[in-house]
């Protein structure tokens, strides 16, 4: 009888070793030790200085600490592996890592977390879970935090339901906790102590087809942490191996709530609310890849699956983004987009100062689509595209507001209003031979790089999408001194200078369709546009498109140091342009003619007239130009063939021959030049009244053979030319080409003509 009352009594008398042995066996890696221990038989046992040590080269310092262990049970219970009440009390964990694992205590926890097993006995049991205590944070490998290394932790549990598939309720603070009770609503978030807090309330209930994690109410504030990437790569597998170095994140404040079912058909789903406020990402990185969010901030809903799709219900209520910027090394950007261009070398870099977002998005329905309705705004856009020699894209400035709403589905459907979209200080250098990849129809011939720029760039109106009707835009652009030079194509240059164009455009886009397009007001301002030794300036138009006729309401610009002015139309449908009187004013006739044939026929002096053009549907280009000198001047005509012939049929050979010594050097005091279509070959009549002979145009009689008989002469004056010269095998829009200055360009890039040029023949062409 002595014996088993000493058998009976052996649990509460050495309780002190039997707890030594049963924690050797559960924790046997950890070197357990306790203090004094006690077992009560109306079922309380008392344990004081329970150690567990951590494992390998850490082995000597301890990993979990607690002063006092509480557990209250009914033996009947236990034996059913179940506790009434589990308090500890001054815990202590430590949070540290050693050269083989990272974090150690995490490291702890999940070599103890038992494995689900078909078929295994119900878990144990605890009715309630009461932990006091601390972490206390030591060196740890590469992630740092402005947190206490003491912080504070209490958490509490309670098991209610089914014994198989219990509820578990759960309260766990971190930190300093007392500034989130403080905090809630529109205020959470304000004036927070400098200290990290957390509390989170939530239950693990069971459900049909698994488990439903529900959080009541999760809150955190001052958050900092960084990481080495290394490091973060090992849980994380998916982040860039390009990212490198030591990634810091953080935040002012956090809180939410939500559900998360776990299991059943489609993965489960996902229902809740968050808001945050001051969240920071700073990843510097190396030169492949960096990444920098300064300040973001928001609140939101969502109802999803945990695989995000069509059935994906999310409202936006606000998200706002400050000062962030990205970097990515071409190279590494084409990882993830094989079809970047080659063209792109170097550090792609980009960021912004403001970017705001609201909207919903809602699921898709039985009879409806899913669907967007969102709103964006951003300022202070900054994008530069590197090429291989210098930057192909740089916007130094892009703000705006948009709003979007759209049909998610494969029908395109939906509208993008555009409040403001605003370009400021943008550029561009590209290589002919970089675009004639994506765009054939560049001659083969032209190489070099483009350059071009603009102040600025308005646009506002909306985008509209319709599985019938296409992409069509209706709003208004302008676009503000925009400047371009190409390279010298057979030695002519290519420069415009502070071109501005506005317009209000009702067009589809995503094809242009004559018919469809309307544009009011369109104006075009242009400083200077010189090509080769040619140049005009001070254009001035204002135009418009109702569908079937571009037309100029007013059209000027400045040539040859005068100017053109005019109305002119072209029919969008059937490719005509009707004919319309261009007025021309005071031209510098030499300047004109330079490009025609100054050896030829050349003049000094001002004329004004008009200019009539007509296109017909086959291409072909008609009318007349018309002008009279607005004063004296000075003619010089050259070795012209026709004008030989025509004063030697008048006065012979001889006499012919003095006269072309005359006329190159003719002054008048009346002049008019017409010229006029006549199909492939064109009419020029010359009208000139000479100035009265004064004693500067006398010369010294001298000996002359006219006739066959030697005669003395001093000079012969011509009073009056009136002649009509056929300008063989040039048309009126190739004349008028190569009086402009363009046809050298346009003769570059196409294939060599057989035809002579006009220097190499003896008549004007």
């Amino acid at each position: 009888m002595a014996m088993l009352l000493l058998i009976a009594a052996a649990p509460f008398i050495f309780a002190s070793q039997l707890a030594r042995v049963v924690l050797a066996r559960l924790f046997p890696q950890s070197d357990p030790a306790v203090g004094r221990v006690t077992l009560s038989p109306v079922g309380i046992l008392v344990a004081h200085d329970l150690f567990l040590h951590d494992t390998g080269p850490s082995a000597a310092r301890p990993l979990v600490t607690i002063r006092e262990l509480r557990a209250e049970f009914g033996w009947r219970e236990l034996i059913s592996r179940r506790l009434r009440s589990l308090a500890l009390n001054d815990v202590t964990l430590y949070a540290r890592s050693n050269p083989v694992s990272q974090l150690t205590l995490l490291d702890f926890v999940l070599a103890h977390i038992p494995a689900a097993q078909a078929g295994a006995a119900a878990p144990f049991w605890i009715d309630s879970i009461d932990l006091n205590g601390r972490i206390h944070r030591e060196a740890l490998t590469a992630i740092s935090s402005t947190a206490d290394a003491d912080g504070r932790l209490k958490l509490k549990t309670t098991m209610s339901g089914d014994r198989k598939n219990p509820s578990r309720q759960i309260h766990l603070e971190l930190g300093e906790v007392d500034q989130l009770r403080a905090r809630s609503g529109k205020n959470f978030g304000k004036n927070f102590g400098k200290n990290f807090g957390m509390t989170l309330e939530a239950s693990l209930e069971p459900a049909a087809n698994g488990s439903r994690l529900i959080v009541q109410q999760v809150a955190a504030a001052n958050a900092v942490l960084a990481v080495d990437a290394t490091v973060l790569r090992e849980s994380i597998a998916t982040i860039p191996r390009e990212l490198s170095g030591r990634i810091e994140a953080g935040l002012a404040s956090i809180s939410g709530s939500g559900e998360i079912d776990l299991g059943g058909e489609g993965g489960g789903q996902l229902s809740g609310e968050l808001a945050f406020s001051k969240i920071h990402l700073r990843a510097p990185g190396g030169p492949q890849l960096s990444l920098n969010v300064d300040d973001a901030s928001g609140a939101a809903k969502i109802s999803s699956s945990l695989k995000f799709g069509e059935t994906t219900a999310l409202t936006l209520s606000r998200l706002e983004v400050h000062n962030s910027s990205a970097t990515i090394a071409a190279a590494t950007l084409r990882r993830y987009f094989p079809g970047l261009p080659p063209e792109i070398s170097g550090r792609l870099e980009g960021g912004f100062k403001n970017l705001s977002i609201a909207g919903s998005l809602a699921p898709r329905g039985p009879r409806a689509p899913q669907h967007l309705d969102a709103i964006l705004g951003f300022a202070s856009v900054r994008l530069r595209v590197p090429g291989k020699s210098q930057a192909m894209l740089n916007i130094e400035d892009l703000s705006g507001a948009t709003k979007v709403v759209a049909d998610l589905d494969s029908s395109l459907r939906g509208a993008v209003t555009i409040d403001r979209l605003q370009i400021k200080n943008a550029s561009s250098s590209v290589d002919l031979d970089a675009i004639r990849r994506y765009a054939a129809s560049i001659p083969p011939d032209l190489h070099g790089v483009i350059d071009a720029a603009f102040e600025q760039f308005d646009l506002g109106g909306s985008i509209t999408a319709a599985p019938a009707g296409g992409i069509g835009f209706n709003g208004n652009l302008k676009l503000q001194n925009f400047s371009a030079t190409a390279p010298a194509v057979g030695g002519n240059s290519f420069k415009l200078d502070r071109m501005t164009i506005a317009a209000a455009i009702d067009s589809r886009i995503d094809q242009w369709v004559p018919a469809s397009t309307k544009i009011r007001d369109g104006t075009t301002k242009i400083a200077a546009l010189s090509y080769g030794s040619n140049s005009i300036g001070n254009v001035d138009a204002l135009w418009h498109d109702d569908g079937a006729m571009l037309a100029c309401d007013r059209c000027a610009f400045e040539i040859f140091d005068g100017r053109i002015a005019g109305a002119p139309a072209y029919n969008l449908m059937t490719h005509e342009m009707p004919s319309r009187a261009i007025e021309i004013h005071g031209i510098d006739v030499h300047q004109a003619l330079a490009n025609l044939s100054p050896d030829h026929i050349d003049a000094d002096g001002r004329a004004s007239g008009s200019l009539h053009l007509a296109l017909s549907r086959e291409a072909q280009l008609s009318g007349d130009v018309d002008l009279a000198f607005d004063g004296p001047g000075l003619l010089k005509i050259g070795e012209i063939q026709e004008v030989k012939e025509m004063l030697v049929g008048n006065v012979g050979m001889d006499l012919a021959n003095l006269a072309m010594r005359d006329l190159r050097h003719y002054p008048f005091r009346e002049g008019r030049l017409h010229l006029e279509s006549a199909g492939r070959n064109t009419l020029l009549k010359i009208k000139f009244v000479r100035q009265p002979k004064t004693a500067a145009d006398a010369t010294t009689p001298h000996k002359e053979i006219i006739n066959g008989q030697a005669v003395m002469v001093g000079s012969l004056v011509v009073p009056v030319i009136d002649m009509t010269i056929p300008m063989t095998g040039r048309s009126l829009a190739e004349i008028l080409a190569l009086v402009s200055g363009v046809h050298p360009l346009i003769q570059t890039v196409n294939e060599p003509s057989s035809e002579p040029r006009p220097s190499e023949t003896g008549a004007v062409r």
